[in-house]
């Protein structure tokens, strides 16, 4: 039998689990709610700020479980959400049971395991996803670092203060972030498509952001922020020597299977992101040449650059010099396989470097574009690669990276930010709910999985199927221009609808029908400082070649509008910087208002579109 009975039962304490337990005890004040986190903090939603009638800008905090608890006691009108510092072992679907292994177990004259058995109405699996590291991490653990929660990047942090060189391997919104946020440190961005920020921008937009790596005169200017969410440090802990110790082996074996909360905006805030290699400043190389997407019209209003960038970008503030270099190596074959003897590579020339400004500064930037990491050598597996008349030293770096385009570049620490891997909590006997192809829990429109009463949200969750769950073409049509890209906008989205949805399940209703939320993919962040928001099918998603056009609308260093057209009606856009035009497109895109008579005018500069369709 179970020791302890809830309501509801929420598997992890990010954004989606926290937001659906809130949700819970606001619609059903009378039930008992649970959070299981096997992180000692929860991330809660706070400041709330509607920007549309769908977008929303909102902050986050961590708050250790007992002060969570005490807020969620003190709220009027609303049920208690509990919390339990565990982590989750498995469930069994049958008898609606969970399992748990307590975090800090207190000590037992038995010798019992400090396990505990929770039954539950209805369970959500919140349970978030895991840093996908490059594969050759296992080979140098301490040197290949991923970024998920708040505890990996006080990581990061230590073991950047001694750092001179990191390589930053990945083209999301993390890699992205960090590389702006760097400082004091010479740092190589390795990306496997031609452009940065893939994962949310096309070629143009990110040609419009590069500049703001650097300013002017080779200092970088930032603008003044506000730390946008609290970090609480945990008390110490009391207890004596022995089990102290013990409790801490626990947790740091208990963090390495159970991930934290994933990060949400703002996640740099309040961390020193710093290395040794001086005061940083940044000068920028003037790229040669600008990228524009191929299905713009040749007649829209833009100053966008014509041509993707074909080398690699540079970013400076001091000569090359300034640090040992690395050797750099070229396959004489055309393929670039993963190097195994000295005859398979030649040396050439490193790529040219702009002088800085400053010549005192020593911190550079440069982005490799279309290039993968092969391997990770040892300084002594890299100087048997080199040929008998290289001098170049390799005993500067503690590790090499073999990149696809040939080069061997040594530097002291490597961040893998590459995307994530859903994780999904397994049910006794090894069966759990159906995944997807990602390995998230797949779920209905109504949030559930294949297994009854398991419920799934936030990152953990798989909506790809929503198209083809057998659902009306009416009901698909909803959902047309809404996907989904596993934010911590949808983690909040995902975790309130599934509360929802569980709280149906309670009464023996049916789901209710998906919010308005779900009709447009809406998410605003900021990327070096410039306010972001993106609207629908901002990248064409699922939009075949030739079926739509795009206008742009440039202004270099003040703007960047894109909007995509398919029969004269939007489907969806991207505003970089501060247009006000999001509520006039989101309006335009829901309401698909046929704008045919503009043509490719709709983005003139004389054209005031937000008040005419406002």
């Amino acid at each position: 039998a179970a020791e302890h009975q809830y309501d509801f039962v929420i598997v992890g304490g990010g954004i989606a689990g926290v937001t659906c337990a809130e949700t819970l005890a606001a619609v059903e004040p009378d039930a008992r709610v649970l959070i299981v986190s096997a992180s000692p903090v929860v991330k809660a939603v706070t400041n709330l700020r509607p920007v549309t009638k769908l977008l929303e800008e909102f902050d986050v905090e961590e708050r250790p479980l007992a002060e969570f608890q005490r807020q969620q006691r003190q709220r009027s009108g609303c049920g208690s959400v509990s919390v339990l510092h565990a982590s989750c072992t498995g469930f069994n679907a049958e008898t609606r049971q969970l399992r748990a292994s307590l975090a800090n177990p207190e000590p037992s004259a038995a010798g019992e395991a400090a396990e505990v058995r929770i039954g539950y109405g209805e369970l959500c699996l919140c349970t978030g996803a895991s840093p996908k590291l490059i594969p050759q991490a296992r080979q140098h653990p301490d040197l290949v670092v991923g970024i998920r929660d708040t505890e990996t990047v006080a990581d990061l942090s230590k073991k950047l203060s001694t750092c001179r060189r990191v390589l930053v391997v990945g083209n999301g919104g993390i890699a992205t972030e960090l590389v702006y946020e760097l400082r004091n440190v010479d740092v190589v961005w390795a990306v496997r498509q031609d452009s940065i920020g893939a994962v949310f921008f096309d070629a143009g937009a990110a040609q419009f952001l590069l500049p703001s790596l650097a300013r002017p005169g080779g200092v970088r200017v930032d603008k003044p922020g506000v730390t946008k969410h609290r970090r609480f440090q945990l008390a110490e802990d009391s207890a004596p020597p022995p089990l102290k110790q013990q409790r801490q082996q626990e947790q740091q074996q208990m963090r390495q299977q159970f991930p934290g909360s994933a990060l949400g905006p703002d996640w740099s805030s309040g961390f020193k992101l710093s290395g040794c290699v001086g005061a940083s400043s940044r000068s920028a190389e003037t790229p040669t040449s600008t990228a524009t997407p191929a299905s713009a019209p040749t007649s829209a209003p833009t100053s966008a650059p014509t041509s993707a960038p074909t080398s690699a970008a540079t970013l400076t503030s001091a000569p090359t010099s300034a640090l040992p270099s690395a050797p750099t190596l070229t396959p004489t074959s055309a393929s670039t396989p993963a190097p195994s003897s000295a005859s398979a590579w030649a040396p050439t020339a490193a790529p040219a470097a702009t002088a800085a400004t400053s010549a005192g500064d020593a911190a550079e930037t440069r982005i490799i574009y279309s290039v993968e990491v092969v391997s990770l050598l040892s300084p002594k597996e890299a100087a048997e690669l080199l040929p008998t008349d290289t001098t170049a030293p390799t005993d500067s770096w503690p590790v090499f990276a073999a990149l696809s385009n040939g080069e061997l570049l040594g530097v002291d620490l490597i961040v893998s930010a590459t995307g994530v891997t859903p994780t999904a909590l397994l049910a006794d006997g090894g069966v759990g709910p159906a995944l997807d192809a990602e390995g998230a829990v797949a779920v209905d429109r109504g949030m559930r999985s294949s297994l009854a009463h398991v419920f799934a949200a936030g990152d953990a969750c798989g909506c790809a199927g929503w198209s083809s769950d057998g659902e009306t073409s009416s009901a698909a049509e909803e959902t047309r221009l809404w996907f989904q890209m596993r934010l911590w906008s949808q983690a909040r989205q995902t975790g309130s609808f599934a509360a929802r949805c569980m709280s149906a399940a309670r009464r023996g209703e049916s789901p209710p029908p998906l919010d308005i939320g779900f009709e447009l993919f809406t998410h605003v962040t900021r990327f070096f400082s410039y306010k972001i928001v993106l609207l629908g099918l901002y990248n064409a998603q699922g939009l075949a070649s030739g079926e739509y056009e795009a206008l742009l609308r440039v202004t270099p260093g003040v703007e960047y509008v894109k909007c995509v057209m398919r029969n004269g009606r939007i489907q969806g856009c991207v505003l970089i910087g501060e247009t006000d035009l999001e509520e006039t497109f989101e309006n335009l895109i829901l309401n698909q208002l046929d704008l045919s008579q503009f043509g490719e005018h709709l983005l003139d500069p004389g054209v005031d579109i937000d008040d005419y369709f406002d």
